[in-house]
């Protein structure tokens, strides 16, 4: 064989290997390496712009829904480490996240409360820990926006309605020392609704009406509990001194031995049924079997746009 063949044969044999290589770049390319951030929680503080409007001050922030540069990343549990691949320097947003109406399974943005952004500068392979900041925003800032249904300052603004003969009051809990296991946390009034014999059962409207927007596009009700009983809570709506409807129960929720912050959602109630004021609703029973029940309330607040 010639040197001249020779040469020619390994000519192209080095071009057929680095086709191969090349294809095989192709096919399996090389992945671009993320940037990691790391969040445990979100820090919750007073927002200098609202003082005065008395806004609750317990929370329940359990996720967070991340934008990157105004794309949407995903929707992630606390405490989360998340993935973001970039090449350049950009804002990323976090926007706060909570469950609604106590169902698990139903999570979204918290209208009402701030998003907390930051320049992220990639540092592929690492991982960044952010300790996000958030707030009440200025949204709820206006007339009707911001109402107590009752915060329990020595009395309970509800009447006892239907159940268990005689009647069972919901009773009105004053500041209790820290160590105590009635305190909310921060101090608080609370309303008590005690159970003693099996079967007791009953059914509380407020005393007071409060007035919902039918042009608002978000309404909560937040509020914190702590219950060895289920309950349900709802709303009924007046379209006059002497006409409206029945209650409506929105959401049910099991017994906790820990307080619980809960974001009621009833934007769609009042859309459905539309009415000059409205009262809230509290429906409770003992369950079978059981000879003792107890359930607090506390910081029962009403919020719009």
């Amino acid at each position: 064989m010639s040197n001249r063949y020779k040469k020619l044969t390994g000519f192209i044999l080095f071009a057929c290997l680095t086709l191969i290589w090349q294809g095989c770049n192709i096919i399996n390319p090389v992945e671009p390496i993320p940037t990691y951030i790391h969040i445990d929680s979100f820090k919750f503080q007073s927002n200098p712009a609202l003082v005065g409007l008395n806004l609750p001050t317990t929370h329940s922030i359990s996720n967070v829904w991340v934008y990157y540069n105004n794309n949407p990343i995903g929707e992630f549990d606390l405490p989360c480490t998340i993935p973001i691949i970039t090449n350049g320097t950009e804002q990323v947003e976090l926007f706060p996240g909570v469950i609604v109406n106590g169902l698990n399974s139903l999570t979204g943005i918290y209208p009402f409360y701030t998003a907390d952004t930051f320049t992220l500068v990639p540092q592929p392979g690492k991982t960044i820990n952010v300790a996000p900041v958030t707030m009440y925003n200025t949204a709820v800032d206006y007339d009707q926006g911001n109402q107590w249904i009752s915060n329990f300052l020595g009395i309970t603004k509800f009447n006892w309605v239907e159940g268990s003969s005689p009647t069972i009051p919901m009773l009105a809990i004053p500041p209790i020392p820290a160590n105590d296991s009635l305190v909310v946390g921060d101090g608080s009034y609370s309303g008590s609704v005690v159970f003693t014999v099996a079967g007791d059962s009953a059914i509380y409207e407020s005393s007071d009406t409060f007035i919902i927007a039918s042009t608002v596009q978000d309404a909560y009700v937040e509020f914190d509990y702590k219950s060895s009983l289920p309950f349900y809570v709802g709303l009924s709506s007046n379209l006059n001194a002497t006409l409206g409807s029945s209650a409506y129960y929105l959401g049910g929720f099991y017994p906790s031995d820990t307080w619980q912050h809960v974001y009621l959602t009833v934007d769609g109630f009042v859309s459905q049924y539309p009415g000059s004021s409205y009262n809230f609703f509290v429906k409770t029973s003992m369950p079978s079997g059981q000879f003792y029940g107890r359930l607090l309330l506390a910081h029962i607040h009403l919020l719009t746009d």
